[in-house]
């Protein structure tokens, strides 16, 4: 039985292998732009502080621009470096609370 079971393991990691390993698409090198809403902002320190937020992140992040008045920012980043959740764990560790895209 484990002889069996071992052959069965080994065949699935082969047929693993040749397709690919996982089923997710490759993720864009071009930067991307994503519009987040953020609560909770209301001067230009908040502004300030969610933009340094952002931009610790370093690698992948091209661009950020947050607006005080519409309560949002427009972020752009590279998602083969940064993915939008980390983005917005990064905002939400300062008290904010970020609406992201229903397509991130």
């Amino acid at each position: 039985m484990r002889k069996v079971l071992g052959v069965v393991i080994i065949l699935a990691a082969i047929v693993s292998c040749k397709s690919g390993g996982d089923s997710k698409k490759e993720l864009s090198t071009e930067p991307i732009a994503m519009e987040i809403g953020i609560e909770g902002m209301s001067c230009n320190g908040c502004v300030a502080t969610v933009e340094s937020s952002v931009k610790q992140i370093g690698d992948g992040i091209t661009s950020v621009k947050v607006n005080l008045e519409k309560k949002n920012a427009l972020i752009e980043y590279v998602p083969a470096k940064v993915d939008a959740t980390k983005i917005k764990e990064a905002i939400e560790l300062n008290g904010y609370k970020v609406s992201l895209p229903d397509s991130q």
